[in-house]
């Protein structure tokens, strides 16, 4: 792809996340003037977080291993074969343990003694589970647009998908927070319907030739991707579960803060990933060395961006909570707490960043077992990391611990490919990070200083000392950082 035509769709791509994302903040400001921060917005954010661990054991999956197969231009009917079992058999397997919590969950109300939350848990868990079969179907039908190069029909499917899951909690007078489950619930299957109707005529059959080689190859490459997964929603559980025997209100503080950042991992960092991923893939099969300055170069392209958005958010952030948040039932000590949590949230994500890249490196090097090796290591000293310091510090151990989780994967990651790939040349990424930050702390102390001297009222305050940061940093960029002046620079792969 030339890099004019990827810097054109990654514009399209973030214009369409930036609007998905304004939908999705405005249901979630909507929930929280109706919900506040309580019982039933933990109910509704551990219902979402349990169902959703159990499908994101497939979708990383699907776009780790089976994006390569299907990218591969020249495919044989064996091979074809082989892939259609696998997509069936990953659906099976998530079927299974979608009706498995639906009986438990049916013989827990039948036979159990449950109060109105655990039993409003339960009920909220059943409708979003259905629902998560569809996720793995648009995931699937996803990846065969990007294998050709279409990344915004996808990005179009999930802002439809918002706009219904919006729809009811943007109309209701007095909303219910089962039905809001259940429009979001239909809203998964929008999105389906969406994608399988761009997709006609490159669906899947369904098969079940399980001594199919190919079949058996793409198994062996999920086993350790699944695992991976696995310790990634095993972490968060454990995460969350604690967080709500430390104080009322934890998960879903937890919760909106994570919402917030979510529109960075959105807007950035998935998109960027996306993008690169393909190219990566075919950079490593061919000219390894061209390969390394593309991920570092798209390192740098990503926390470019990610950095100064998390110092802002740091600086900003309890305005912005207040502006999303506070009305009805949520009220100032919400948003004292939640923009609290932000702030330390927010530090794990230029890490995050530089992970997730390191491991698609290896993944486009056909080794899924490393970064779930890193992540097993991670989990472990993330529980111990909790064990020891939540006696002492309580809910600041379990904001600290994806910061903690994130640098070590990182550290790791960047040491074992470098074992495998040879010597990154790091130096003129390790000053450019070094200018992003320099840059991003001139941005906030620009910022924190306006700030004390304006009076105005909070929408506009907060809207003019953001354009202020923008034009701040683009600047110092420019000016410090040759090499970012035109951010979207892609390197065209061979």
């Amino acid at each position: 792809m030339k890099p004019q035509k990827r810097a054109k769709i990654f514009g399209a791509m973030l214009l369409l996340t930036l609007s998905t994302q304004l939908i999705g903040l405005l249901k979630n400001t909507l929930l929280a003037q109706a919900f506040g921060v309580g019982s039933a917005m933990d109910a509704y954010n551990l219902a979402n977080t349990y169902i959703v661990a159990i499908t994101n054991l497939a979708i990383p999956a699907i776009i780790i291993v089976l994006i390569p197969v299907l990218a591969k231009e020249q495919k044989t009917r064996y091979e074809a074969s082989g892939i259609d079992s696998y997509i069936t058999f990953l659906i099976a397997i998530i079927t299974v343990l979608i009706v498995a919590v639906n009986i438990g969950s049916f013989l827990t109300v039948q036979f159990g003694t449950l109060t109105e939350e655990m039993t409003l848990f339960i009920e909220m868990t059943c409708m979003i589970s259905v629902a998560q079969v569809f996720r793995v179907y648009t995931s699937i039908l996803t990846s065969h647009r990007q294998v050709v190069d279409d990344f915004i029909h996808p990005k179009v499917a999930t802002f439809i998908s918002a706009i219904v899951a919006t729809s009811y909690i943007f109309f209701a007078k007095s909303p219910s927070i089962l039905i809001v489950m259940l429009f979001l619930s239909v809203s998964f299957l929008v999105e389906w319907l969406y994608l399988l109707i761009v997709n006609r005529g490159t669906g899947f059959k369904r098969r079940w030739k399980l001594k199919n080689r190919t079949f058996q190859k793409l198994i062996r490459q999920t086993g350790p991707v699944i695992f991976n997964a696995i310790i990634f929603q095993v972490s968060l559980i454990i995460s969350t579960t604690l967080a709500t025997f430390l104080g009322n209100g934890y998960v879903s503080a937890i919760g909106y803060s994570n919402q917030i950042l979510s529109i960075i991992q959105a807007l950035i960092l998935v998109n960027m990933l996306s993008l690169s991923y393909p190219t990566l893939l075919r950079l490593f099969k061919q000219d390894l060395q061209a390969a390394k300055q593309q991920l570092l170069g798209d390192i740098e392209r990503t926390n470019t961006l990610v950095i100064p958005l998390v110092v802002g958010m740091m600086i900003l952030g309890k305005s912005f909570t207040t502006l999303l948040f506070q009305r009805g039932e949520f009220g100032a000590d919400d948003t004292a707490l939640v923009s609290q949590f932000l702030i330390i949230l927010a530090l794990s994500l230029p890490a995050l960043v530089i992970r997730d890249f390191l491991y698609r490196a290896f993944f486009a090097l056909d080794d899924t077992k490393t970064p779930s090796k890193i992540s097993l290591v991670a989990i472990i000293l993330n529980i111990g990391f909790l064990a020891v310091f939540t006696p002492m510090v309580g809910i600041v151990a379990v904001l600290v611990a994806p910061l903690i989780a994130n640098s070590f994967s990182m550290l790791v990651a960047l040491r074992l490919l470098q074992k495998k790939i040879g010597t990154l040349k790091l130096g003129k990424t390790i000053r450019n990070h070094l200018l992003i930050v320099m840059n991003s702390i001139v941005m906030a102390v620009i910022i924190l200083f306006l700030n004390q001297t304006w009076d105005a009222p909070l929408l506009i305050e907060f809207s003019g000392l953001t354009l202020v940061g923008i034009v701040v940093y683009t600047i110092l960029t420019a000016v410090t950082n040759p090499s970012a002046r035109t951010i979207l620079r892609m390197k065209k792969g061979k």
